[in-house]
C-alpha cells in the first residue's frame, strides 16, 4: 500500500473513531485522543491506554462501570486513546524518516 493510500486509510479510521455518532460526543473522543482533559470519569483510564495499556487491569474497567460509565463509553474511550497514541508514534516515526529528522 502506497503512502497516499495509507494516509487515506488513516484518515478514514480517524473519522470513524473520532467523528462518527457514538455514546461519547466527538468532542470528548477528540480530547481523549489528544490527551486533553475530556471526562473526569475517563481521563485516568484513557491515560493508561494511551501509555500502552500494559498496566491496565480488569479492576480499572470494572471501577469505571461501577461509577456509571457504560460499556460503550469505555469502548469508545479505549479506541480514541489508542488511536491518539498510535497517531503520535506514527508522526514521530515519519519525522525521524525525513532528512534532518
Amino acid at each position: 500500500m502506497g503512502a497516499g493510500r495509507v494516509d487515506e486509510a488513516v484518515a478514514r479510521l480517524r473519522a470513524a473513531i473520532l467523528g462518527a455518532a457514538g455514546v461519547l460526543s466527538p468532542e470528548v473522543r477528540r480530547a481523549i485522543a489528544g490527551r486533553e482533559p475530556a471526562d473526569p470519569r475517563l481521563d485516568a483510564y484513557a491515560a493508561v491506554v494511551a501509555g500502552g495499556g500494559s498496566t491496565l487491569t480488569g479492576r480499572q474497567t470494572a471501577e469505571l462501570l461501577d461509577a456509571g460509565s457504560s460499556e460503550d463509553e469505555v469502548f469508545e474511550a479505549t479506541l480514541a486513546a489508542a488511536l491518539g497514541a498510535a497517531d503520535r508514534v506514527r508522526s514521530a516515526g515519519l519525522r525521524a524518516l525525513r532528512p534532518g529528522g
